[in-house]
């Protein structure tokens, strides 16, 4: 998989201002030069100041997408274990662990669990946008990577747990 450094989009940018500064010396001669100046200043102060997107930038965020998946693959089991009507699901809610299938339970660890369990799909509804805003700083992926493998152990965590609590306390 290639990561590109710098988008062609630049390229034929930088293309098209020099044809334009090249184009204003021939017609205007020495206005068309100071003019070109000015332009070809301004042209690389701006780009000088736009981030770009490196293979460490790409790396963190594909790092964050792969532990977001580790999150919805708890939620996932987690509505096999409440919508699926497979005999095993079935059987596990209705005989084995009906505390963990009550929003209400009094059980703190199934309490513990629904909470981040909420928690962790408005989290998941707000990282794409997370990783945009901040896709050309390293720091900051670095600091969201850390944030999402935090909540998806922690909710492995809270499942488990959930499930453990559930079981012995059902008969």
């Amino acid at each position: 998989m290639q990561y590109p450094l710098h988008p062609i989009w630049r390229f034929l940018t930088l293309g098209a201002l020099a044809i334009s500064m090249f184009l204003l010396v021939v017609i205007l001669k020495l206005p068309g030069l100071l003019i070109s100046l000015v332009l070809g200043l301004l042209a690389f102060s701006v780009a000088r100041n736009q981030p770009v997107e490196t293979y460490e930038t790409t790396t963190l965020a594909t790092s964050i997408r792969l532990s977001a998946e580790e999150i919805e693959g708890v939620l996932n089991e987690f509505e096999y274990f409440l919508f699926s009507s497979d005999a095993p699901a079935l059987a596990d809610r209705t005989l084995h662990r009906p505390a963990l299938a009550d929003s209400d339970s009094t059980i703190p660890e199934v309490e513990r669990f629904y909470f981040e369990a909420r928690a962790a799909q408005r989290f998941l509804n707000r990282l794409e946008s997370r990783i945009e805003r901040c896709r050309y700083s390293v720091s900051q992926l670095e600091k969201l990577l850390a944030v999402t493998d935090e909540r998806a152990n922690s909710l492995q965590e809270s499942w488990l747990s959930a499930r453990r609590a559930s079981r012995m306390i059902d008969p």
